[in-house]
């Protein structure tokens, strides 16, 4: 009867769990090596994840998250989108917000990129807000001054008001004093600073801005993109809070009730909106993709606690080995093997919680830690742990507990009862079969940290080649001086180009000047070709197929130093010809695709645009000149096929001026960049080396370069310790066999060999299931490593001689200590 009762399971239980404490007493060097091993695992798992969790499970704010909303419109029916990117029209907006009663507050943004003028300038985030957002957001109180108020963004009379946030206030204005009051140039545009706040942070990514301004003041920063005008125009998006005592799912009923009655105004729309709490998670566009992000997220540290496991699981075989005579004695005394399996599993169980609960206190401050190596900025979401990460290390405990302990709990309840009883653990069976799970457990071992190794050198590749890039072209001495303002939607005279030209060119140092529609790397202007010397050309499947286009000033190939290798370049008198025929040059790629084995030169073809209906275009582009093959669209990707026209100052506003230097390139930056604010003082204006911009994007793989190259050195440390130690166990498991091998006369070489060719097989086979495991997953993690081959066959030799070679080194060790054995000794071993 008593065996029926719950508490004699928890009877059972608390009994295996002391006595799993009083195993883990006894193992004074075995027991901390285990916990180690598993907190190493664990920590970086639930570290990690913590992460995670705060980018993809919680609400993007920090104040009362329980009770945020986001709010995403979802469209259908015969009704033509004026502009979206998942946004929402203001006057349906302004219904939700005016009807719904389970709502407390809700408001509107957006971000976009504006110009900052003056002495300060350059291109800063704004975020054109409601002014009832701090409703929603809940900030800290400002430094200085005060936030918007409501009767500032009346449309009928918006106000030109602006709240800077604490780190533009430092950085752009030095922290001034006075800036309550003063007036900033906003694309050109005067805003009196009313506040400097701590954080203006938006719900969602991404969410910090510079600067808060009135959303009332969108035609005014960018009279082309005046959505107020079009009231079909879907650009905002829409965050709320949602009234104590109404549930998500109560709010998200009414708020659709509400959008079905606003469809009635709109013939042919068919409108519904999803609420969520906020968590990116649960955003439309992201839930799609989540799993590719979990997967380079804990890829690594997956397999880092899978090796974990494994070297655990090492470990408790040797452990198991040397329990045999106890289990022979509880399975000769009636114990039933299922009840010794469960005191076993829970003594593997009892470490991995330990191992759990130092994991979630040394998780209280790494998430912390790794976000701040990652990312600059302040991270916009508390990654203290919550319960989904209580939850996670507790999950994380209980499958590392049993991998870990499975097989060496199955392997201990098959002893050879008679022998094991004798005291004799050298069962040949038993060895035999032990001897192969030990040799797959270094299979798995040496693959998976020939795995993470790889990654770390294809980083390290792939950051090298970022600092040695050679693009085709000049970078070291090109200076981009980029117009943010005409980015912005400024148009310049063309009095401004020409004075600024003319100016630029008399700087010491400047060798020539060429002015850009694109500069390398922002960006790509694809055309349909549609005829070719007056055969239709079929459109292709993809934009990215299609020929792109920069349209430049004369000079822009020597400026530059890309090599003509057939024809010439226009001139200057042909940029501002009014001719039915435009001049270009192409590349070889697009030589090669329209012209294959001919000679390009006085060949023509026309554009149109994808839609088959529609004509050709009138103009032909006639080709003049074929010039190199470059790699300026992205970086160490061929351009394909590409072709430059000439650009016209008095018809085209070019953003962009690249400007070659003999030397002293940052002196000449700076004397450029005052002679533009001189011309312009509003004119927002950036300089620097073209070589600067892939010096950045190779920066910003140094944390991810870091947090691999941690992975890879644990998962090498714990792929040889676990080596070593089967090694180690296998030879204390053969002292008799290697003793008698010597007093018959063996050679100490040939005990070493002996060792070294057993124990090489399993590393061999697991160098070989690492590489397959590569090439396999080499597609998936391909766009992790731009311009380097996942598969590149130097590589994996490579490392998987090197990984060889250390597995090798640490089984030399016990190997040597074999041969060192005393004959005697051995023979009387047990």
């Amino acid at each position: 009867m008593r065996k029926r009762h719950l508490w004699d399971w928890l009877d059972t239980l608390a009994r295996d769990v002391s006595f799993a404490c009083r195993l883990i007493r006894r193992s004074p060097i075995l027991s901390p090596t285990i916990l180690t091993t598993l907190t190493i695992g664990i920590a970086l798992n639930v570290s990690v994840f913590s992460l995670v969790n705060g980018l993809l499970l919680r609400p993007w704010v920090r104040s009362e998250p329980e009770t945020f909303i986001s709010v995403f419109p979802q469209y259908s029916g015969d009704y033509a989108l004026r502009y979206s990117d998942g946004g929402m029209s203001q006057p349906d907006y302004v219904r939700l917000r005016d009807s719904a009663t389970s709502l407390s507050a809700l408001s509107a943004f957006r971000l976009m990129k504006v110009t900052l003028g003056g002495p300060e300038s350059g291109s800063i985030r704004a975020g054109l807000v409601t002014c009832d957002v701090t409703n929603v957001v809940r900030p800290d109180p400002p430094i200085m001054g005060r936030y918007l108020t409501t009767d500032e963004c009346d449309l009928s009379n918006p106000a030109r008001v602006a709240v800077v946030s604490e780190s533009a206030w430092r950085t752009r204005f030095s922290g001034a004093a006075d800036i309550i009051g003063r007036t900033i140039h906003l694309n050109r545009q005067p805003f009196v600073v009313i506040g400097v706040s701590p954080n203006l942070q938006l719900p969602g990514p991404p969410n910090e801005s510079d600067v808060w301004v009135p959303y009332t003041m969108l035609g005014v920063l960018r009279p082309s993109d005046d959505y107020f005008a079009d009231q079909r125009a879907q650009w905002l998006s829409v965050a709320g809070r949602r009234q104590a005592d109404h549930s998500q799912k109560h709010v998200e009923d009414e708020l659709r009730a509400i959008v079905r009655t606003a469809d009635q105004d709109v013939p042919g729309r068919s409108m519904t909106v999803i609420v969520t709490n906020g968590a990116m998670i649960n955003n439309p566009d992201i839930r799609r993709r989540a799993p590719v992000i979990l997967t380079i997220f804990l890829g690594t540290t997956t397999v880092l606690l899978l090796l974990a496991c494994v070297n655990v699981t090492t470990l408790l075989l040797s452990r198991s080995a040397a329990r045999q005579r106890e289990i022979a004695v509880r399975l000769s005394l009636g114990a039933g093997r299922m009840r010794l399996l469960r005191q076993l599993l829970t003594e593997s169980l009892v470490l991995s919680s330990i191992a759990a609960l130092v994991s979630l206190a040394i998780a209280q401050r790494t998430p912390a830690i790794l976000w701040n190596s990652l990312v600059p900025t302040k991270a916009p979401f508390d990654l203290k742990p919550d319960w989904h990460v209580l939850l996670y290390g507790l999950a994380m405990a209980m499958l590392a507990g049993v991998i870990a302990g499975l097989s060496p709990s199955v392997e201990s309840l098959k002893p050879q009862l008679s022998e094991s009883l004798k005291g004799n653990t050298g069962a040949v069976t038993a060895s035999a079969r032990r001897s192969r799970l030990r040799s797959a457990l270094v299979a798995v071992q040496i693959a998976l940290s020939l795995l993470l190794v790889t990654e770390v050198i294809l980083l390290a590749r792939t950051q090298q080649r970022f600092f040695s890039y050679r693009p085709g072209f000049e970078t070291e001495h090109v200076l981009n001086v980029t117009f943010a303002s005409v980015l912005a939607g400024y148009t310049p005279s063309a009095s401004f180009y020409q004075e600024v030209d003319s100016r630029v060119q008399n700087v010491p140092g400047v060798v020539r000047t060429t002015f850009a529609s694109i500069a390398p790397w922002s960006g790509r202007n694809s055309t349909t070709v549609r005829e070719v010397d007056g055969t239709p050309i079929a459109i292709t499947g993809d934009f990215r197929d299609d020929p792109a286009r920069r349209v430049v000033t004369d000079g822009y190939f020597s400026a530059l130093s890309i090599p003509l290798i057939h024809g010439r370049a226009f001139t200057r008198e042909e940029l501002s010809a009014k001719t039915p025929i435009v001049p270009v040059v192409i590349s070889e790629a697009m030589s090669k695709r329209y012209w294959p084995g001919q000679d390009p030169i006085g060949h023509q073809f026309r554009l149109g645009d994808r839609r088959p209906s529609t004509p050709r275009a009138s103009i032909a582009q006639q080709v003049i000149g074929v010039c190199r093959d470059v790699q300026s669209v992205s970086y160490m990707q061929e351009d394909g096929p590409f072709y430059y026209s000439p650009l016209d100052l008095q018809q085209t506003q070019p953003p962009y001026l690249l400007a070659r230097v003999s030397d002293q390139t940052q002196i000449a930056a700076e004397t450029i960049g005052g002679i533009v604010r001189n011309i312009d003082p509003q004119m927002a204006v950036t300089v620097s080396t073209l070589a600067s911009v892939v010096e950045q994007q190779g920066e910003q793989l140094k944390p991810l370069m870091m947090f691999g190259a941690v992975g890879g050195l644990l998962a090498l440390v714990l792929a040889l310790t676990g080596v070593y130690a089967v090694v180690s166990f296998s030879v204390s498991q053969r002292v008799r066999e290697i003793g008698i091998r010597i007093a018959l006369g063996a050679p100490r070489a040939s005990v070493i060999g002996l060792v070294l060719r057993s124990s090489a097989i399993p590393v061999v086979t697991g160098v070989v299931a690492g590489l397959g495991l590569i090439v396999l997953l080499a597609d998936v993690t391909a766009p992790i490593f731009p311009g380097v081959n996942p598969r590149d066959p130097l590589t994996l030799v490579v490392v998987s001689l090197l990984l060889f070679a250390a597995a090798m080194a640490a089984i030399w060790i016990p190997a040597r200590r074999a041969s060192a054995l005393d004959p005697l000794v051995s023979l009387r071993y047990e």
